[in-house]
């Protein structure tokens, strides 16, 4: 077997040797709830309910796609111009990923019925934030928790994290019911639940 680097950290996620072991694994896999794509994940379970009232109705879906799409064309080249000026260290970008899949959530969840000239005009700036900002996992999450020199297990805990957040989405969308008539809670607090 190949003998790790003479500067690889002396630790192990998930071996249980005391040098890191489960509590940092699992701060890796909280961490990785917020980090990701869960919010997108989110905002296509409520699509059942919001599109009863929107004005889009069963085109909703559509258009928040193509918000969402435009997000993720546009994330890419702007983080690339903007980096190849600025050149921040990658924890700023994640910390600003993080802030827009949080400020996604919490304008979900204050203004998800707003609509301006006949579109769900808040709708289509959460779907363009949330997959702006998640696509930020690949950009600045994953190189980031990398570069901090932890062990490589530390980005497959980030990912699981990621991961169970849009499990958690979709067992609180099962128990609200969107979309019908027993529904159990708004899309507002589905939003702001998601947002904590």
């Amino acid at each position: 077997a190949a003998e790790p680097p003479a500067d690889a950290p002396d630790r192990c996620l998930d071996c249980g040797d005391g040098k890191g072991g489960g509590y940092e694994a699992l701060l890796y896999l909280i961490f990785g709830l917020g980090s990701g794509w869960t919010l997108v994940d989110a905002t296509m379970i409520e699509v059942a309910r919001m599109g009863q009232v929107q004005p889009e109705g069963l085109a909703l879906a559509t258009a928040l796609g193509t918000a969402g799409t435009i997000g993720s064309t546009a994330v890419v080249p702007l983080f690339y111009a903007f980096q190849r000026q600025l050149r921040w260290p990658l924890g700023r970008w994640v910390w600003l990923a993080l802030a827009g899949q949080m400020g996604a959530a919490v304008l979900g969840a204050a203004a998800w019925r707003v609509t301006w000239g006949g579109t769900s005009a808040a709708l289509y700036a959460v779907s363009f934030l949330s997959t702006f900002s998640g696509n930020f996992q690949q950009l600045a999450v994953v190189p980031w928790v990398q570069e901090g020199g932890t062990d490589s297990a530390a980005v497959s805990w980030t990912m699981a994290g990621s991961n169970f957040g849009a499990v958690i989405c979709s067992l609180v969308g099962f128990l609200q019911m969107p979309g019908s008539p027993e529904q159990r809670f708004s899309v507002s607090v589905f939003f702001a639940v998601v947002a904590t």
